[in-house]
């Protein structure tokens, strides 16, 4: 059974990169807003964006805030449980090339 897991989104950055070192692993993380149609006009759809290493290095040196880039990758939901009891979901997606425009 074939299965695929893929991402590509078109859109501008809504903040800077944010760059952190795990040891060896480079971890950026970036919002990404693409538009929707809703009610007859466009309204921001906002994508977790999170890049490694390399990329993740190129990310955190050329983006900035407002800047369009194409992102492709893979989803990767994740759920966890706040402190206060309650289930909490985000869903990322893993940049596997991103195209600075």
């Amino acid at each position: 059974m074939k299965t695929i897991n893929e991402v590509r989104l078109l859109g501008a950055l809504g903040g800077d990169p944010e760059k952190k070192v795990h040891g060896e692993t480079t971890v950026v993380h970036f919002s990404l807003a693409t538009n929707t149609k809703k009610g007859g006009k466009e309204v921001p759809q906002w994508h977790n964006i999170v890049a490694f290493n390399k990329l993740g290095e190129l990310c955190a040196e050329h983006l900035e805030k407002g800047k369009r880039v194409m992102v492709s990758g893979s989803l990767n939901p994740k759920q966890w449980e706040a402190d206060d009891g309650t289930k909490r979901y985000k869903t990322e997606i893993v940049a596997e090339d991103v195209v600075f425009l």
